[in-house]
């Protein structure tokens, strides 16, 4: 996983949710992000049509259940070289070797990939 942050908020973050910090890549400077064309941008973040969909999609589900467990013990992780860096997207890339095997940009807040897909990117051929 690769994250805008530095070491030290890597750890946080790892240590806050159980997630192995020798699977966590802090990106200080977002060099993963713009080398993945990731979007950004306060229209993109806030405005675009996907964020309104994303989010009108998780309270019909189950009142978005999953974000209000999430902010119940948030915080703010990110000592931000710039302000701009709040406001790039994510995305998720599958690789089966050296080769991307899933490629997802989030188009705007809450737009995530379909991660049943990404894990199914995965599938390993039984051909001999």
């Amino acid at each position: 996983m690769v994250g805008i942050g530095n070491p030290k908020t890597g750890e946080e973050f790892a240590k806050g949710t159980d997630f192995p910090v020798e699977n966590l890549y802090t990106d200080d400077d977002n060099v993963c992000y713009d080398a993945l064309n990731f979007y950004s941008g306060l229209m993109r973040t806030f405005f675009d049509k996907s964020t309104a969909f994303s989010m009108q999609k998780r309270f019909s589900k189950d009142g978005a259940d999953d974000l209000k467990n999430v902010m119940k013990s948030y915080k703010p992780l990110m000592n931000l070289k710039d302000n701009k860096q709040s406001l790039i997207q994510g995305g998720v890339v599958c690789f089966d070797g050296t080769k991307d095997v899933f490629f997802h940009k989030d188009e705007g807040t809450g737009a995530h990939a379909d991660f049943e897909k990404a894990i199914k990117s995965f599938k390993v051929s039984t051909n001999a």
